[in-house]
């Protein structure tokens, strides 16, 4: 009885928060686009409603027609299975099997030479954390960052663009630099992803560069999130300067 009680109110909470239906519309750029109900293609524009109740439009030429319908079929089987998973009924708590904590009492020592008793393995353990501490470590923290990015309409009136520059904070020169945006809205869903436009794509060390990113179809989002990936370049001096100045001999006076 209880647990149909159980399903009974998770039906009724996830009825509750979740919408009637959400359509989607992706657009060619990749832009991704979450209605309220279904949208209506109305001759060169595809009308629909925002999931904040305002009425929007975008170009029938501009969105991709069987990617959003894909998308839109992929939402619903997803809160179907939502659906299907508050209706199973709660698995039984596994019994957690006893475990006896162990001391080193519980454990007889080999005498040293010198007459003090060490633990076995105590060596072994020490050569190990040594050969640990000893291995480089990996540094894959990228150099190259996003210094500052703001957002503005696009002069076609089709979406947004992002404006920002890269800051160089390493001791070498940056080559290939590639900066990859990706917008995500309130649940945390992507609604779109473009690479970034460089001035230039190599940053000398403590240089920056002009970056701008376009999101044809895509109007609003929560957050941007940036990675910037690269190639370091060390300068070094000539080795003939380094070879002349050692060969050269010292200064010396005669009286």
């Amino acid at each position: 009885m209880m647990r149909h009680l159980t399903a009974a109110f998770a039906l009724l909470l996830l009825a509750a928060v979740a919408p009637a239906r959400a359509d989607w519309l992706v657009t060619r750029a990749g832009g991704r686009i979450e209605t309220q109900g279904p949208w209506q293609v109305k001759g060169k524009l595809i009308v629909f409603k925002g999931t904040n109740g305002a009425l929007g439009s975008l170009r029938l030429a501009d969105v991709d027609l069987p990617a959003s319908q894909t998308a839109t079929a992929e939402a619903k089987e997803a809160k179907e299975k939502a659906v299907a998973i508050a209706q199973e009924p709660p698995k039984p708590k596994e019994r957690k099997k006893s475990v006896r904590s162990l001391t080193d009492a519980d454990f007889g020592h080999k005498a040293a030479d010198d007459g003090t008793a060490k633990p076995e393995g105590a060596g072994k353990d020490a050569k190990d954390a040594k050969a640990k501490d000893d291995k480089p470590k990996d540094n894959t923290e990228s150099l190259v960052v996003v210094q500052s990015w703001s957002k503005l309409n696009r002069t076609e009136g089709d979406g947004i663009d992002l404006y920002g520059t890269l800051q160089n904070n390493g001791k070498d020169m940056a080559t290939d630099v590639v900066l990859k945006v990706t917008l995500v809205n309130e649940t945390n869903e992507t609604v779109g992803t473009a690479e970034g436009v460089l001035a230039a794509t190599s940053i000398p060390a403590n240089g920056s560069t002009s970056f701008r990113v376009p999101f044809a179809g895509v109007f609003a989002f929560s957050q941007a999130r940036f990675e910037v990936a690269h190639k370091t370049l060390t300068m070094s001096a000539p080795e003939g300067d380094d070879a002349a100045k050692k060969k050269a001999p010292p200064a010396s006076s005669t009286l």
